[in-house]
């Protein structure tokens, strides 16, 4: 297979090479099966004298085409094999295992399993566990890996909404049950939005839509259990006021479960904490001044389909609480109540509907805004690059040091 990426690397295209067509006075064409012209045989030109190739193509072919082109210096055309990409593709963070079986779950904790975390945005993150070692990024643009076995795998092309942040891969183990995620605006030009992600075992935990200016910092807490069976966010931020979509998900055996809280809004004073087991979510507001309205909405998920359910907003004060019992769900067409516990001691419900057009709202078009600015911060070369433990990478030298 024959890779190639555009000269500034914001896209790339995978071919399949035919055969080497020599055209003489030092050219030569390779002639290509490109999937996006099926019916063509196309042609990379190649000038061997000035060491130059160029290649005419589009990665949409209802979108115009660009110029592929490189040299011996830009290193934008790789060959790869097909038998790495032919055989079972291993998912690192899935988990199959019988987690309520108490030896299954301690083969989760073996670090067998890998946690993903992922941001879309310019900011940089510095993730700790729960003994404080560290991976990721220090507010002086130093790259740090202290995590055993953990790895931070950056992308070779650098088209939105992926941006110049790796992806981190941290195993699943005693330690990395609890995890401190700082978003780190400190290098950042100018505001742009963040959204961050994180799968695990038999989880899926996000913030998206997050507004972040120039050295500001948030801050996410994670923590999950080797069972699977619950998860817990905390959400602070050091500017005034913003607001944050919180997702958390857990995948069970009879149904999966997504929970999303909606432009909820957090304060430098206080937190927003989200918790999840397998019948029951919460949603709380602390020492926020001004909370301000939510959406809170579910996604059940099993064999026949997906269920939606939502409230229209709920208005939250600071100290107030809604708790959700959905194994309690009567079945198709029923809706869902909630309990909002308020800080004077007063308890009211809110009804959660049975509302299949969120499928359009929110889930096809998901809050997943780009980027609106690039960062100031120096990363490391766009080749995609495994980073052992102990490794730093050094912003001035733009060296990697062990």
């Amino acid at each position: 297979m024959l890779s190639l990426y555009e000269p500034d690397w914001t896209g790339g295209h995978s071919v399949t090479p035919i055969a080497v067509e020599d055209m003489g006075n030092g050219t030569a064409k390779i002639l290509i099966y490109d999937n996006n012209f099926p019916d063509e045989v196309k042609a990379i030109e190649v000038n061997k004298t000035a060491n130059t190739w160029k290649y005419i193509t589009s990665i949409n072919p209802k979108k115009p085409p660009k110029v592929y082109s490189g040299n011996a210096s830009t290193h934008n055309l790789e060959v790869s094999s097909l038998s790495s990409r032919l055989g079972t593709q291993k998912c690192q963070f899935c988990n199959e295992r019988n987690v309520t079986n108490p030896q299954e779950s301690q083969a989760v904790q073996s670090g067998e399993v890998l946690i993903q975390v992922w941001l879309f945005g310019d900011a940089h993150l510095l993730i700790t566990d729960a003994i404080g070692q560290r991976i990721g990024y220090l507010p002086s643009g130093e790259f740090v890996n202290e995590i055993p076995n953990a790895s931070a795998k950056f992308f070779k092309t650098l088209e939105a909404p992926l941006t110049k942040e790796p992806m981190y891969s941290i195993p699943a183990t005693p330690t990395s049950q609890k995890l401190s995620i700082k978003i780190d605006g400190t290098g950042l030009l100018n505001e742009g939005y963040q959204n961050l992600m994180i799968t695990g075992p038999c989880f899926n935990i996000g913030a998206q839509k997050i507004w972040l200016e120039p050295g500001e910092t948030d801050q996410m807490s994670v923590t999950w259990s080797p069972y699977c069976d619950n998860a817990r966010i905390e959400y602070r931020t050091t500017s005034k006021s913003k607001t944050v979509d919180l997702i958390v998900s857990l995948k069970s055996k009879d149904a999966d479960h997504e929970f999303v809280v909606r432009g909820a809004k957090v304060t430098r004073s206080g937190a927003l904490i989200v918790e999840l087991d397998t019948c029951k979510f919460c949603f709380i507001t602390e020492g926020n001044s001004d909370p301000g309205k939510a959406q809170l909405m579910m996604r059940r998920v099993n064999d026949p389909g997906e269920q939606f359910f939502a409230n229209e907003g709920l208005l939250l004060l600071e100290g107030d609480a809604v708790c959700l019992d959905f194994c309690n769900w009567q079945g198709e067409g029923s809706s869902l109540p909630a309990e909002v516990k308020r800080s004077d001691g007063t308890t009211e419900t809110v009804t959660l509907a049975d509302n299949p057009a969120l499928h359009q709202d929110y889930y096809e078009n998901p809050t997943l805004p780009t980027p609106e600015t690039p960062s100031t911060v120096t990363t490391p070369p766009k080749e995609e690059t495994e980073i052992p433990s102990g490794a730093t990478y050094c912003s001035k030298t733009g060296q990697w040091e062990v």
